[in-house]
């Protein structure tokens, strides 16, 4: 959904920003785990916010504790040199496909779904979805019916999270196809002295720790 006025529909709806990122100015991303900052050439207008992003192959934001049982809105805001097709990504799953025009700045507000943060965690990948070298953001507000604000990660997990994989998802699986079919061991084989269960084949099992 595009919108041009964040801070009147966030009231509307109850909301409360409770989480703010000014992508590419090192000190005001606070939730940043992966992506190089940059400064839009003069010829590019925007917002002071827009001018400034982050880009990479993935980029990528990550909110540790959040309320489960809160609702969730994500405020993104792009400005591109030139045109681009990205997605964002969260937990394999799409949340937005987006075609950016050239030097046009274009804001979302979008509702992030439960399943999205049920670990009390938002990860949001950003990458490539057809068209250009590589991914962009520019401004990332996250607001919420529970004004608590989530934190970053640090350390180790911050790091452990900078390898994410984004994964399609096939959601139309045969399921008749997949899986295993099971049959009742007969008590006896007729013309067989003595029925021997076989797994056709050495079976090697890994020692528990």
């Amino acid at each position: 959904m595009l919108i041009g006025a964040l801070p009147a529909l966030a009231q509307e709806s109850s909301l409360t920003r409770v989480a703010a990122n000014d992508c590419g100015v090192p000190g005001a991303q606070p939730f940043l785990v992966k992506g190089e900052n940059y400064t839009m050439p003069s010829e590019v207008k925007g917002s002071k916010e827009a001018i400034t992003c982050n880009f990479g192959g993935k980029v990528i934001y990550a909110f540790n504790q959040l309320d489960i049982h809160a609702d969730y809105q994500l405020e993104v805001v792009y400005l591109a040199d030139h045109e681009r097709k990205q997605r964002i990504v969260v937990d394999g799953n799409e949340i937005q496909n987006v075609t950016l025009e050239a030097g046009k700045e274009q804001r979302y507000l979008l509702d992030l779904p439960r399943k999205a943060y049920a670990y009390s965690q938002l990860v949001l990948v950003f990458e490539v979805a057809g068209k250009g070298a590589n991914a962009i953001v520019s401004e990332l507000n996250l607001y919420s019916s529970n004004s608590k604000a989530p934190v970053p990660f640090k350390g180790k997990e911050k790091e452990a999270l900078g390898n994410v994989l984004t994964y399609h998802i096939d959601t139309d699986v045969d399921v008749e196809k997949v899986l295993p079919v099971y049959t009742v061991l007969p008590k006896s084989v007729t013309g067989t002295y003595r029925p021997v269960l076989s797994l056709n084949g050495t079976w090697q099992f890994p020692s528990s720790a």
